[in-house]
């Protein structure tokens, strides 16, 4: 059986605030991730490019929502 908040029905603000959190820890966890990669690449004198790539994307991202979420508020 799979709860509701899981399911998606019953939307509230709670379930609202879970899912925000939720997806905050996921891209969070995927950052600390890339920052790893890029620094065991980079360590054992490979080319950390393509994590970079990603790190910049996330970062230039964030930039971006953060002046896009004031600008609207």
């Amino acid at each position: 059986m799979v709860p509701a908040g899981v399911r998606g029905d019953g939307r509230d603000e709670r379930f609202a605030q879970i899912d925000l959190q939720a997806t905050a820890l996921s891209g969070l966890a995927v950052i600390v991730a890339l920052i790893v990669a890029w620094l065991v690449a980079t360590a054992r004198g490979q080319s950390g490019n393509p994590y970079g790539w990603f790190l910049a994307i996330a970062g230039l991202t964030y930039v971006l929502a953060v002046a896009w979420f004031r600008w609207r508020g």
